[in-house]
């Protein structure tokens, strides 16, 4: 009885101590990895150019190989999967990097010409240019005087 209250002397101890369980709870919680990475990963901005649309996604440590693009008139979805193995003859001793899958789709303001939507990967960055379809380009209207 007598640890149990001299456990109290110290109250940022015991409030640290409650954070670091809190923590825990949180990071251990089955649906916590699932929900953050269909949400929001990976990190991208979406801008409108004078042609289309052009989109960045953050994508560090993954290659061509390990992402699907699919673009339809209106949406892009991207999607991607790591694998994550130890190299033959070594022994891993602690691994903070896991393997993942992810999917996120992003609807578009407007048409886009989805035959001439190109992609390229550079640095952890895959920049993905969509042109509007011709239906969705501005017209220019002349006005005639009379």
């Amino acid at each position: 009885m007598v640890n149990y209250w001299m456990e109290f002397t110290d109250p940022l101890r015991v409030l640290d101590e409650v954070r670091r369980h809190i923590d825990r709870a949180i990071v251990q919680h089955p649906g916590a990895r699932a929900r953050g990475a269909e949400g929001r990963w990976p990190r991208m901005s979406l801008d409108e150019t004078s042609d289309g649309f052009e989109l960045r996604a953050l994508v560090p440590g993954l290659s061509e190989s390990e992402l699907k693009l699919t673009a339809t008139s209106g949406s892009l979805t991207i999607s991607g999967a790591r694998a994550v193995e130890t190299p033959k003859g070594f022994t891993a001793h602690r691994k903070e990097r896991g393997a993942y899958k992810f999917t996120r789709t992003v609807d578009l303001p407007a048409k886009i010409d989805a035959d001439h939507v190109s992609a390229s990967l550079k640095h952890g960055v895959l920049t993905v240019t969509m042109p509007r379809s011709a239906e969705a380009r501005p017209r220019v209207i002349s006005v005639n005087a009379g």
